[in-house]
């Protein structure tokens, strides 16, 4: 018989840790939601989107793509594994433009429809225009070790 994950186990979605900050009242409640649902695809996220250095050799905005629009967790791809191609899609990579275009197209039809719009935000740097209430200073309490730049 299999045994269910308890509740406070489960790993949430980016886009869903990203809800709760944003609807979270005040900073202590913000900064429990970020620490209690730490992931891979999260802090890759959040690194990506303040980090200054870190560019993308993408076109701004939504590229055209079908967005799954599946149940949360039942895509095609884990966003922690399908979040590594986005080191290919960074200005230094020597993949071709058009093969970075290509990667990143594949990576938002793989995830959670809202993961999808995170990574758009996130390629932008527009992240804190989507959810006001996550910062960089939050970001950096709650993982004081993530290289954000400076």
């Amino acid at each position: 018989m299999k045994t269910q994950t308890p509740k406070e186990h489960i790993t949430l979605l980016p886009h869903e840790v990203l809800e709760k900050i944003q609807k979270a009242k005040s900073e202590p409640t913000r900064l429990k939601a970020l620490q209690a649902n730490d992931s891979f695809a999260l802090k890759t996220i959040l690194q990506v989107n303040f980090r200054e250095d870190l560019i993308f050799q993408l076109p701004e905005g939504p590229p055209p793509y079908t967005p799954d629009e599946g149940v949360a967790g039942e895509q095609l791809s884990p966003i922690n594994k399908a979040i590594r191609q986005l080191q290919h899609c960074v200005s230094i990579s020597k993949v071709p433009q058009w093969k970075k275009e290509q990667l990143f197209i594949r990576l938002l039809e793989t995830v959670h429809a809202e993961d999808a719009k995170v990574l758009i935000a996130m390629k932008d740097k527009k992240l804190t225009e989507v959810y006001p209430n996550l910062t960089k200073k939050l970001v950096q309490k709650a993982y004081p070790t993530l290289n954000l730049g400076t």
